[in-house]
């Protein structure tokens, strides 16, 4: 029980950084896009090893999505002179498929498999 329990609260938690994530899209702010991001990684992972937005990008299967992540990790970190125009609703057009809460939850290894509660005799 306790197990399921901690994955609801993890949904939940996936449920509103995601909002937050699609906020900070359409409002075109790239800083607290990152920070969400970044937010919503954490979710998932165990330790409390920092996250970049290129550790971000190898968990997203969409090559296009990876490209949008790297182009933001630009656009944060251009100097002024350097900048571009940064579309964030683009970006959510693209991202928003691959936020999704099953990407991230825990995988089961072959190993991982329970043995069997009547086992044959051979």
């Amino acid at each position: 029980m306790v197990g399921f329990m901690r994955m609801l609260n993890r949904y939940r938690q996936h449920r509103i950084i995601k909002g937050k994530i699609r906020q900070a899209c359409v409002s075109n702010a790239p800083q607290a896009l990152k920070a969400f991001l970044l937010d919503w990684i954490a979710i998932f992972k165990a330790d409390d090893q920092l996250i970049s937005l290129l550790e971000i990008s190898t968990a997203l299967s969409c090559v296009e999505a990876k490209s949008q992540l790297m182009e933001l990790d630009r656009t944060i970190y251009a100097t002024q002179s350097q900048r571009v125009a940064w579309d964030g609703v683009k970006f959510w057009q693209i991202l928003r498929g691959q936020l999704r809460f099953s990407l991230m939850s825990p995988r089961k290894q072959p190993g991982d498999k329970l043995p069997s509660l009547y086992p044959r005799e051979q």
